[in-house]
């Protein structure tokens, strides 16, 4: 635990630092000499993320059942939570603190003080969110900070370039898991893959956001844009030909796309 305290400081976004505990009377070269590098390196496998160890220690001080332990849950994440100098870090950890205490993000951040303090990790609210990043990285953004939205990513999406081919790993792996997994979670799967970077970018941003931010409705927002700019771009290439140089089901699906159909 008193590593664990001195480590919060020096966290740095993208970084993993994981707890391993080897029986009380090794430390790792006496446990290697014993049980060989290969049984070593599987308890490695095994290890417990900073992230983990730090919810399961203060879940396992309080009753969360009750208003008193969820209170004291509260109380003691405070000085933890604002130690830590990474943002993007700070905001997922604050996110699993409040859902652990029943409170939201927004009442928890108030709780701490963290937008009148200045702390590490504030949000400074936006109009437009968005509006200095592309649509496809909107998408990220969205996905990484509220993954069960995922139910609604359309299965014939595509994009090209580094974000979309990041978009598209999300949704595979969020697809793949029987119930939405956390922030922190997903963020972990994907450190060391060629998809950290831009993940790490966009979980950065989400920082930026302002309290009231709507999250679903800026999803669904960028998908109609997009689906929109498809339809205009074949529209455009429809007209290009000409109605001449159109085939039937071209002409048809041309009338569609002019009287605005959706599909």
């Amino acid at each position: 635990w008193r590593a664990l305290e001195n480590a919060l400081p020096q966290l740095v976004d993208g970084k993993r630092l994981d707890f391993l505990f080897l029986p009380a009377e090794h430390d790792p070269d006496s446990y290697i000499r014993e049980h060989g590098r290969e049984a070593f390196e599987r308890l490695l496998e095994e290890a417990l993320p900073l992230s983990g160890f730090l919810l399961r220690e203060l879940s396992s001080r309080v009753d969360l059942k009750t208003q008193e332990g969820r209170s004291a849950l509260l109380k003691m994440a405070q000085p933890l939570l604002q130690a830590i100098n990474a943002p993007m870090t700070a905001l997922l950890l604050r996110k699993e603190v409040a859902a652990l205490a029943g409170v939201t993000q927004a009442e928890l951040e108030t709780l701490y003080g963290v937008k009148a303090s200045g702390t590490a990790g504030r949000r400074v609210p936006q109009k437009t969110p968005r509006s200095r990043f592309s649509s496809t990285r909107a998408l990220l953004r969205c996905l990484l900070d509220k993954p069960e939205l995922v139910r609604d990513f359309p299965a014939e999406w595509h994009a090209e370039g580094d974000e979309a081919a990041a978009v598209e790993a999300l949704v595979g792996y969020l697809r793949e898991q029987d119930s939405p997994p956390t922030t922190q979670v997903v963020t972990e799967q994907f450190m060391g893959t060629q998809h950290e970077t831009v993940l790490k970018q966009a979980g950065a941003e989400i920082t930026q956001w302002g309290e009231d931010y709507d999250v679903e409705a800026d999803f669904r927002g960028i998908l109609e844009q997009q689906r929109k700019a498809l339809r205009e771009q074949e529209l455009r290439a429809l007209e290009a030909k000409g109605l001449q140089g159109m085939d039937e089901h071209e002409r048809a699906r041309y009338q569609q796309l002019r009287s605005g159909g959706m599909s």
